[in-house]
């Protein structure tokens, strides 16, 4: 990852013999928002007592955007996203499965389709709740239902 202004960035890969990159820009800054206090959500979350899985969250006053990853049947790595808004402490973001994008592959439009849901209730700017309703369609196969306690992982509690 290389930086090439404050609100972008360039990220080269190499996969397979195969080298690519690609530029990033920046969408929304960091905000803070209401949730047991004035604080920025954006960062890593997981559940500290069953590691291995968690979302990334994009929080703003008038959307939030998550990223969870998790496993499918198999044991392979996947992920689901979805958004909302305004933000709330307490919401349930319906998730999509997509479809579409690969560095090493013929270029594909992305399609999306439901893969259930992602509720978090926010106690604070270190902890909160996670429940989830994952169903993952054809190709892959399997569920992710769990509600546990979450922590913070990446980012700063402190308002920008």
């Amino acid at each position: 990852m290389t930086a090439i202004a404050q609100d972008q960035a360039t990220y080269s890969w190499h996969l397979y013999g195969q080298a690519g990159s690609e530029t990033f820009q920046l969408l929304a800054a960091p905000a803070c928002v209401n949730a047991g206090g004035n604080v920025n959500l954006n960062g890593e979350w997981y559940p500290p007592a069953q590691g291995g899985y968690g979302f990334d969250a994009l929080v703003l006053p008038s959307q939030q955007f998550d990223a969870f990853y998790l496993y499918d049947a198999s044991g392979n790595p996947v992920w689901v996203v979805g958004g909302n808004g305004p933000f709330a402490a307490s919401s349930s973001v319906p998730m999509l499965q997509s479809t579409g994008f690969c560095p090493l592959c013929t270029y594909q439009a992305i399609t999306t389709q439901p893969a259930g849901s992602l509720t978090v209730s926010y106690a604070n700017g270190s902890n909160g709740q996670l429940t989830t309703a994952i169903t993952l369609n054809s190709p892959l196969a399997g569920t992710w239902n769990v509600s546990q306690p979450i922590g913070r992982l990446t980012g700063s509690v402190g308002c920008p």
